[in-house]
Parts: C-alpha cells; sequence; structure tokens
C-alpha cells in the first residue's frame, strides 16, 4: 500500500523523537536539568523518565494530528512535532557530559 507523503512525513518525526529518546535514556544522568537561569546555571531539574517523555510526547502527538489533517491547519501540528523535536535535541546537548 502506498503512502502519502503526508504520512511518511508523520511517521519520519515519530522515528526520529523515538531514536532521539531512547539514545538520552542511555546517555543522560538520571537527573535532567530542564530550565537554565540568567547565570547560565541549571534552574530546574526533572528526573529522566518524565524529562525525556515530555517532548517525545509533544511530537508524536502531534505528528498524529498532522497525519490525520484533512485542511492545511496540519502545518501547524507538523511544526508541533519539530518543535517536541528541537526541545529533545536541546535536553540532550545541555544535559550531555554533565
Amino acid at each position: 500500500m502506498k503512502r502519502s507523503r503526508k504520512e511518511l512525513t508523520g511517521m519520519i518525526m515519530i522515528a526520529i523523537a523515538l531514536i532521539i529518546a531512547g539514545v538520552s535514556y542511555l546517555m543522560l544522568p538520571d537527573v535532567m536539568i530542564v530550565q537554565i537561569g540568567l547565570d547560565g546555571k541549571g534552574s530546574n531539574t526533572l528526573p529522566k523518565l518524565p524529562g525525556l517523555l515530555i517532548p517525545l510526547a509533544i511530537s508524536t502527538v502531534s505528528s498524529i494530528q498532522y497525519m490525520k489533517s484533512k485542511t492545511s491547519e496540519g502545518v501547524k501540528n507538523l511544526m508541533f512535532a519539530v518543535l517536541g523535536l528541537g526541545i529533545g535535541v536541546f535536553a540532550f546537548v545541555i544535559n550531555f557530559g554533565r
């Protein structure tokens, strides 16, 4: 069965989000920095699992909504999925090697 471009894009976004979450789970410390203060130091932390599930959920839910949308409104959902990926990458970069 041939998939539409919209479905392929959504599935790729979900796959990337899962890869980022999986690699982050294996490589990051048990407590993650989720907010950075004006002084450049971590000001708020979360345990690893909730800290990784938030960007994963944003990307997954937004990608599914994008795939199911019938109008051009789906582009907003795609942008939220990209935002979730960005949050996941940001969390990885900030917490890696800490």
